[in-house]
């Protein structure tokens, strides 16, 4: 069974949109990696910054002397909760036990997270993410001091990971849908590529090319009568055996002036004038050749070369 070959314009289309979508996906996660980082740090350092600033007011360090202190720091923790946007805002001792929560039935109870020792043993402010009562959570903690710089609780202010997971998600789908435009706009920049350059080919695939140039090639060497071609510039671009032999010239003559060869003025008037020189002579060491030459032109009419076709 014959191999099918694939086309030019599918060769094409489909390495430009491998390495668009490969190139697009690598930088959309990135981004996006960026972008979950930077979320998770601003809601974390906002949570340590609430936090310090509960732990600093002077009621709060107050109410700690007070018989039961969550009636002065509970309302006042649930204030600033709801202002700030914080999931919880909670006030405990050094015990953990807690003086404040949104839940008001858990004051009273332990703190659960197990991330408080750095606060309360070590004096630390720092961010954690842990899982709390009310599920996992980024927090900011900060130790509460007396007026004497002793420890003698701590705060700790959280935003669920699943509401910080669900702002990322935006910033993802927003990054999302502008990595689908580019890759939309890659679709349709290699769909035009590929048909520039199917139309630079004449609408030849790479294979008929080379049969064609292999064909040309038999061709050009077949034939008993000197052929030359030229570019625009008067460069030689092909010349066959014949006319090497009529001209006793040997060796490769690519890319060299015609006029350094042989008498080029009817060439050149092809190249001027755009019309074709028929039955014209020219004399050659001796010998008297008969030339045509036609002019070659571009899809647009320009002339872009010139053959010539001689004869003894």
């Amino acid at each position: 069974m014959r191999k099918r070959k694939v086309s030019l314009q599918t060769k094409i289309l489909g390495l430009v949109l491998l390495l668009s979508f490969l190139t697009i996906g690598a930088l959309s996660g990135y981004f996006m990696m960026l972008e979950q980082r930077q979320i998770e740090q601003q809601e974390g350092r906002l949570a340590l910054n609430i936090a310090k600033t509960v732990a600093a007011m002077p009621d709060v360090v107050d109410a700690f002397q007070s018989k039961d202190p969550s009636d002065t720091i509970q309302p006042l923790a649930e204030k600033i909760r709801k202002e700030t946007g914080a999931e919880f805002i909670v006030v405990g001792n050094r015990e953990g036990i807690r003086y404040s929560h949104p839940l008001p039935g858990r004051i009273g109870k332990k703190m659960v997270g197990g991330d408080n020792e750095r606060a309360i043993l070590k004096g630390e402010s720092y961010i954690s993410s842990a899982k709390g009562s009310l599920g996992p959570s980024l927090r900011g903690k900060t130790p509460v001091r007396d007026r004497s710089g002793n420890i003698i609780g701590i705060v700790s202010v959280g935003f669920m990971l699943s509401d910080v997971n669900r702002q990322t998600n935006i910033h993802m789908m927003k990054v999302a849908g502008v990595a689908l435009l580019a890759f939309f706009g890659a679709i349709i920049g290699s769909v035009l590529l590929a048909r520039d350059i199917r139309k630079d080919t004449m609408g030849l695939e790479p294979f008929e090319i080379a049969s064609l140039y292999k064909e040309k090639r038999a061709i050009l060497h077949a034939v008993k009568e000197g052929i030359i071609a030229v570019d625009r510039e008067g460069f030689v671009t092909t010349m066959n055996q014949p006319a090497k032999k009529m001209l006793h010239i040997g060796g490769s003559v690519r890319r060299t002036k015609i006029d350094r060869l042989i008498p080029a003025s009817i060439f050149y008037a092809v190249l001027k004038s755009g019309k074709p020189q028929m039955d014209r002579e020219m004399v050659w060491k001796d010998q008297t050749l008969i030339v045509n030459s036609t002019p070659i032109h571009d899809e647009r009419g320009q002339v872009q070369g010139a053959v010539a076709v001689s004869s003894v």
